[in-house]
């Protein structure tokens, strides 16, 4: 119990920290933008903390921590130094590019990546919503990062059904430090920026990758769970009531239409892994 609340903990206060720092010295605008870097810092602290150093190895739950540092600095070099949104989303493309052939085992030829079939596509469909989703332009930076939050719990959930330890541990950190940066949500900007899309949704599709390279038919609850990342709309036309309530009506409506999926996932999960096993 003591090391469930650690794992959960250290994430979430390291993530409040870096962004409360970043928030404060970095200009409401810029530090606004900046803020979604206490995720990335609050999964690798975790991460550091609970499996040390991780070799640069084709496996996806050792990718991991190596895809959150390399959104981590592109997503900030795309947020301080690249002023026009186009070559962000180039330099997104091909880093998501590069990523997703490293999750997929880095092959050599199309042939060894058709042959990976549904779990490679349901990993490439996870990848472009958890990326594409944060960082479009009407998603708000409170909504992006809870997205992220009720996905990594979802994700957690279905790797427990499978007794994919590592996954979920890993799962709930990044849960815990997309909650922390959350905490400063109102003086964030009104944009995500990208490192919350690059770093958060590149380090959940590496631990979905993760959990479908150890049970294949993960694959059908991930897709599921993909879902959660098209809540925004639905949950924007449910009643809010007016302005003061709203603030705190909508991401509860938010919170609950992202849950279904995200539970529903579990709910599959559990029954195809009592399927596999007998």
């Amino acid at each position: 119990m003591v090391d469930l609340v650690l794992s959960l903990a250290l994430p979430f206060l390291v993530a409040v920290a870096v962004a409360g720092v970043l928030r404060l010295s970095a200009g409401p605008e810029r530090g606004g933008r900046l803020t979604g870097a206490g995720l990335a810092v609050g999964f690798l602290g975790w991460w550091l903390w609970a499996r040390g150093l991780s070799p640069m190895v084709a496996e996806p739950i050792h990718l991991a921590p190596h895809v959150t540092l390399g959104g981590l600095l592109l997503g900030a070099a795309a947020d301080g130094w690249i002023g026009r949104r186009a070559a962000a989303w180039a330099v997104a493309a091909v880093f998501s590019a590069a990523c997703l052939w490293a999750l997929a085992g880095m092959p050599g030829d199309l042939a060894a990546v058709a042959a990976q079939g549904l779990p490679l596509l349901a990993v490439a469909a996870l990848w472009g919503l958890s990326v594409a989703v944060p960082a479009r332009a009407a998603t708000t930076a409170p909504a992006a990062l809870l997205l992220l939050a009720m996905a990594a719990l979802g994700l957690a959930g279905a790797a427990a059904a499978f007794g994919v330890a590592g996954v979920t541990a890993a799962a709930l950190a990044l849960a815990a430090a997309s909650l922390g940066v959350l905490v400063w949500g109102p003086a964030a900007a009104a944009q995500p920026g990208w490192v919350p899309a690059l770093a958060g949704g590149g380090t959940f599709t590496a631990l979905a990758a993760a959990l479908v390279a150890a049970e294949p038919g993960a694959a059908g609850p991930l897709a599921v769970l993909a879902l959660v990342f098209l809540a925004e709309p639905t949950a924007a036309r449910l009643p809010a009531g007016g302005a003061r309530l709203a603030t705190l009506a909508r991401p509860l409506w938010l919170a609950a239409v992202a849950a279904v999926p995200a539970a529903l996932a579990g709910f599959l999960a559990q029954v195809a892994a009592r399927v596999s096993s007998g």
